[in-house]
């Protein structure tokens, strides 16, 4: 999959819920909603809804479901990552529980450039926060 050809420039799969996003989130970071609501006010005329649309260069495929399973989401699991491989790009905005987001990782395995606003020092160290005692950098 890495060697696709990236026809789409920016790509963004999976949950946009106002309530489950800002209402739970704690994190000095913008949440996923605020940055993706910012993404679709501000580009909507660039963004498409369907991943074989390559005539706009973001895809963008949105579910509001907030139920933890694969079911929830438009595009079935081997189109989502083929359409991820496809791509320049990925939006990988912060999750709920920890601010790191498991598209980070999944576009990195095929070749896309993740889109994040983690700040370098929590980049995955969040991730073991609980089972490392990490040292700190002050």
């Amino acid at each position: 999959m890495r060697e696709k050809e990236r026809g789409i420039r920016i790509f963004f799969a999976g949950t946009l819920a106002d309530r489950a996003y800002s209402d739970n989130f704690s994190f000095p970071i913008l949440s996923r909603d605020k940055i993706l609501s910012y993404v679709i006010n501000r580009f909507s005329e660039n963004i498409s809804g369907q991943p074989n649309e390559t005539d706009r260069p973001i895809v963008m495929s949105i579910t509001d479901d907030t139920r933890d399973t694969l079911k929830k989401h438009k595009l079935p699991l081997f189109q989502y990552m083929n359409t991820m491989a496809r791509s320049a790009f990925f939006i990988s905005p912060p999750g709920t529980l920890i601010p790191h987001s498991h598209n980070i990782v999944e576009a990195m395995s095929v070749g896309a450039i993740p889109i994040t606003n983690l700040p370098r020092t929590i980049w995955f160290r969040a991730l073991f926060r609980e089972s490392i005692a990490w040292p700190s950098r002050h």
